[in-house]
């Protein structure tokens, strides 16, 4: 599986700067350049086996926090919402490389389902791992 990442957002109205290598990304230290949007193509090699490949989220399309269990609802601390039950959102660590390095990734749930073609939802109903069908 060969996927692009747009990073450090996936906003596609904010043009792509510059396409680096795995090795060029991990050279850039700075904070200021990391807040830019840049693209690196990658292949997976390897997805993590692990039960953690999605979380318990808010449901604003914006928002990715996680959410806590309180007082018998699901609260999400950054946009202040209280929400019956959370959104099931991907959180999948992958092996990316290139050909110059090689990178874990994790792949958060908007770029997942991309790939997938699911929300987490549907495939925890359906009793499927994420690990079966990447």
């Amino acid at each position: 599986m060969t996927i692009s990442l747009l990073t450090p957002t996936e906003n596609v109205s904010s043009p792509v700067i510059e396409s680096l290598s795995l090795k060029e990304l991990s050279e850039k230290t700075s904070s200021d350049y990391l807040k830019r949007n840049f693209m690196c193509k990658v292949k997976v090699k390897n997805v993590e086996q692990s039960d953690s490949w999605w979380y318990n989220g808010c449901h604003k399309s914006k928002c990715n926090e996680e959410v806590s269990k309180l007082e018998g609802k699901y609260r999400c601390f950054k946009c202040t919402r209280n929400y019956p039950l959370p959104q099931k959102k991907y959180r999948i660590i992958v092996l990316a490389e290139d050909e110059t390095e090689a990178f874990n990734i994790v792949l958060l749930d908007r770029a997942a389902r991309r790939l997938i073609g699911k929300t987490a939802t549907k495939l925890i109903a359906e009793g499927i791992s994420v690990c079966h069908i990447v």
